[in-house]
């Protein structure tokens, strides 16, 4: 495919896919669940900590820390700390962190 043909796909420019191609920079957290949309995969290797893989998932959808916070009904600060492995999550919170990773990351828990 022509980049512009996979810039509009994703839904970027052309400099902007360009730029990703090149390695110069990065897909922004908006873009990040159309690329893996566009791949048919998620290329980026998540980290081994219980604070990686959250924040994977969140990205891998497009939520910002505060809408996983909202998702998860809890303070964004504390997800914040949660992927920076500052602290641990309490059994209630790691049970719905745990469900809401298993049943698939979505943008908003049922």
């Amino acid at each position: 495919m022509e980049q512009r043909e996979v810039a509009a796909e994703i839904g970027v420019s052309v400099a902007t896919y360009g730029g990703w191609e090149a390695n110069r920079r990065r897909p922004d957290l908006r873009h990040v669940p159309a690329v893996i949309r566009f791949l048919g995969y998620d290329w980026r290797e998540p980290g081994p900590s219980l604070g990686d893989r959250i924040r994977h998932a969140r990205t891998a959808v497009g939520l910002s820390i505060r809408e996983l916070a909202e998702t998860l009904t809890t303070d964004p600060a504390t997800v914040r700390g949660w992927e920076a492995g500052l602290h641990t999550p309490s059994p209630k919170s790691l049970t719905r962190i745990d469900h809401w990773l298993l049943h698939g990351p979505t943008r908003r828990m049922s």
